[in-house]
């Protein structure tokens, strides 16, 4: 653990092919039998992961990170499956999440193994904000890099709604001073990549849901967003509803 932290303080100071063979050790000792060594290697993995992720040109060590992301991954979700507190948990979805950012479409040819983890680590999430705030970080790379392929996945899917749903509930105290910016974040990152033919269904049973965070007056200028593409993507009869909801919202943002 302590050659790790080593690693992760002088992370910069790497020579490319030292950095290459450093990524791919640490990312083998995220399987550890020491826990502790385990998690230390995930946060040291999350910022080696993001470390060179910078302008358009692909240095020597981005292209390391990229050539063992698979494998960290693997390692990564293994581990999930072995922590028990929040935590850790946390920990290991913040390198996911960081690996996801790093790789972009280069996951694309295992995005369904990846999603096929997201069920489970929904689970594990119960009512943790901090873990609701992490898996919502991991889905918006995962849709910002891979756009419709990822939000029309049905695995996706089974984690996507429920989150969205629970982030968004302004209903539950508390729920919109700690989730609902990030959520909303989320769901307009979902309406922009999305497909009428394949989700206009799914989004269409989430407008209640926005029609009553639009008359709260919470986040106005993410809620409007959201209703904007959602009514590119679903028609004008999205926003027909709301006109006296809009008039009145229209009218505070401008007498500020």
């Amino acid at each position: 653990a302590r050659a790790v932290q080593v690693v992760q303080r002088y992370s910069t100071s790497l020579k490319p092919e030292e950095f290459g063979v450093s990524f791919q050790s640490i990312a083998r000792l995220m399987a550890a039998p020491d826990l502790v060594t385990c998690f230390c290697s995930a946060r040291c993995i999350n910022h080696l992961a993001l470390l060179h992720v910078k302008g358009t040109e692909e240095s020597a060590q981005l292209t390391s990170v990229r050539e063992h992301s698979v494998f960290a991954l693997g390692n990564a979700f293994a581990l999930a499956h072995r922590s028990e507190s929040e935590e850790c948990l946390r920990v290991i979805l913040m390198c996911v999440s960081a690996l996801v950012e790093s790789n972009g479409l280069y996951l694309e040819p295992v995005l369904q193994a990846i999603a096929e983890q997201l069920p489970g680590l929904w689970e594990k999430a119960k009512d943790s904000v901090p873990i609701h705030s992490c898996l919502l970080s991991v889905l918006n790379h995962l849709i910002m890099k891979m756009g419709a392929s990822t939000v029309e996945n049905s695995h996706v899917q089974t984690v996507l709604f429920p989150l969205l749903d629970y982030c968004t509930d302004i209903s539950v105290v508390n729920r919109a001073e700690t989730l609902l910016e990030d959520g909303l974040r989320l769901w307009l990152v979902t309406v922009v990549s999305s497909r009428v033919a394949a989700m206009g269904p799914s989004l269409t049973n989430m407008l209640p849901r926005l029609e009553a965070i639009l008359r709260s007056g919470l986040e106005p200028h993410l809620s409007l967003k959201v209703l904007q593409y959602n009514a590119i993507l679903l028609g004008p009869q999205v926003v027909e509803p709301l006109a006296s909801v809009l008039r009145d919202m229209l009218v505070n943002l401008t007498s500020c």
